[in-house]
C-alpha cells in the first residue's frame, strides 16, 4: 500500500472551468497508475456558468472513460469516470 498515491478521486467542487481543471491538475501527480477519477455534474451546460462539461469533454479523450447519466435529456448532473 503506497500512502503517497490516490487510487480514487472524486471531483465535486466549484463548477467553474478553471476550478475543475485546477482540482484535477493539483491531484494528478498523486494518482496511482491504475487510478479512477470521477467528475460530478458533467452534463451541466457551460452557458449556465459551469465548466465541468467543457473540461470533461476535453479530458475524457485522453483516458478510458465512461459517463453515468440517469436522464440525459434533462442535461443535468451526471458523473464522468476516467481510468488511467
Amino acid at each position: 500500500l503506497d500512502m503517497d498515491t490516490v487510487d480514487f478521486l472524486f471531483i465535486d467542487g466549484h463548477g467553474a472551468y478553471e476550478s475543475v481543471r485546477q482540482d484535477f491538475e493539483l491531484y494528478e501527480p498523486f494518482l496511482s497508475d491504475d487510478a479512477v477519477v470521477a467528475f460530478h455534474d458533467i452534463q451541466l451546460p457551460s452557458e449556465d456558468g459551469h465548466g465541468v462539461q467543457q473540461f470533461w469533454l476535453e479530458i475524457k479523450q485522453e483516458y478510458d472513460s465512461v459517463e453515468l447519466v440517469v436522464e440525459p435529456e434533462l442535461r443535468r448532473a451526471g458523473i464522468g469516470v476516467l481510468h488511467r
